[in-house]
């Protein structure tokens, strides 16, 4: 069957980008992450949306629901495949090839009872309402890409009639990340971060050799809805500067928001210096190719990289930047290669339940938990003077070191302490301050 092209079906102004990526089918397109198209989310996410659905409608010949059960009757391919995921992939949801085409069900492994109800309802609403849309004549449609983008949002809102709500901070990193099996401290790092917000941030930075665990953390990462993600395209173009075209990169427009960027270390050597300043102060002066102004952006930055000779060879010289960048992370952890039973698990779940899943379950309850403003309990003494000899021992200890824990270090152990207490709504008190101290000594000690 021969392939649509893109100007087919979306719209002009997101056309010419994705050409000159080498985008100029929806077969093509729809392979990709959001992250890695060469357009803003909100963007990316229209043409995933548009391509799903024309080529749904194009290859799909039925959609049907029985006893739980979601039929999707088509020739099976990598194409067809992602369209399905596109739809009903979910936390709660597994896709299994069928001899027809794909057949979608409820987990019940591990899966509350209301999940499992929440699943089993919203399964039988998406595949009616996809089965509606699959039939719709294009010709009968006037705006398609705007009536694309509507079905599609009420789509959506299915996946968040149920939200996964969890009790402690260890219990939402575990579950966040479940596809990862092993990387139990970079998990709580990273979820340190989605539990910040851009007045108290936690930066984090991943490092790890290619094919381990970080890259599979930035697909999770990428499905939550205020999370901007800039693929290895983006960054290599420009985090601040986008020096190919002369606009604003991605930090700039960050402001208020998560933004994940893949493959730190490729970014322009130009624009560490910006964005160091930017993760200082929340401010940059720019003078470069068409811009010359001053960029307000405050976020919270999860950076991955790779080490500066793409494994570890152990000690400083395993981290790609300058230990004053280094100073503005309140977390930098190792991305670990996953073996043994880790590994094992991995790959059980691979073979039962295939591609990531959507994490949007955890949107209503992020939300939430960053909303909630912990306040510091103090005793007699104020904060207990064996939390500040703590701080004290480790700024004196390594403020000088590559990783520079320096004056900057009690900020970092009060942003990481009140995301603790955010999962948890609750005040940070010595509780609190034991369990940040804990996960941030847990992070040094894999590099000093």
């Amino acid at each position: 069957m021969k392939q649509t092209r893109i100007e087919d079906v979306l719209q002009k102004r997101d056309v010419e980008p994705l050409k000159k990526a080498g985008i100029r089918t929806l077969e093509q397109l729809i392979l990709y992450h959001s992250y890695d198209l060469p357009l803003s989310k909100a963007a990316a996410g229209r043409v995933l949306s548009a391509a799903a659905m024309g080529l749904a409608r194009k290859y799909f010949k039925d959609v049907t629901y029985d006893n739980d059960v979601v039929f999707i009757r088509t020739e099976k391919s990598p194409i067809t495949k992602k369209v399905v995921e596109h739809f009903f992939g979910s936390l709660y949801r597994q896709i299994e090839e069928v001899a027809d085409g794909y057949k979608v069900t409820c987990k019940t492994e591990n899966v509350s009872q209301s999940s499992l109800e929440w699943c089993k309802s919203s399964l039988q609403e998406a595949a009616t309402r996809l089965s509606t849309l699959i039939t719709i004549r294009a010709e009968e449609e006037e705006g398609e890409g705007a009536v694309v983008m509507e079905e599609e949002e009420e789509l959506e809102e299915l996946e968040g009639v149920e939200e996964e709500k969890p009790e402690s901070f260890e219990e939402f990193a575990s579950l966040f990340f479940s596809e990862i099996h092993g990387n139990d401290l970079m998990k709580k790092c990273l979820a340190a971060s989605l539990l910040s917000t851009p007045e108290e941030p936690v930066h984090t930075l991943v490092v790890g050799e290619p094919g381990t665990a970080k890259t599979l953390a930035v697909d999770l990462l990428s499905s939550l809805k205020d999370v901007e993600v800039a693929g290895p395209l983006v960054t290599r173009a420009g985090l601040v500067i986008n020096y190919q075209s002369g606009e604003l990169g991605v930090l700039p427009q960050a402001n208020g928001k998560i933004v994940v960027i893949d493959e730190f270390d490729k970014a322009p050597k130009q624009d560490f210096k910006l964005t160091y300043e930017l993760i200082s102060t929340g401010r940059c002066v720019v003078h470069a190719a068409n811009i010359h102004k001053i960029i307000r952006s405050r976020f919270v930055l999860i950076a991955m990289a790779n080490p500066t000779h793409g494994v570890f060879k152990g000690g400083e010289g395993d981290l790609p930047f300058d230990p004053p960048l280094l100073s503005r992370f309140s977390l930098i952890v190792k991305s670990e290669e996953v073996q043994g039973k880790p590994l094992r698990d991995y790959i059980r779940e691979k073979l039962l339940h295939g591609d990531v899943r959507t994490r949007r379950v955890f949107d209503a309850w992020l939300r939430s938990a960053r909303a909630h403003r912990p306040k510091i309990i103090e005793n007699e003494e104020g904060v207990p003077s064996s939390v500040i000899d703590e701080i004290a021992s480790i700024v004196e200890k390594y403020g000088k070191s590559f990783l520079r824990r320096d004056a900057r270090f009690p900020l970092h152990v009060r942003r990481v302490a009140m995301a603790i207490a955010r999962a948890e709504q609750k005040d940070v008190d010595n509780e609190m301050w034991e369990r940040a101290l804990t996960l941030i000594k847990e992070a040094l000690k894999q590099w000093l």
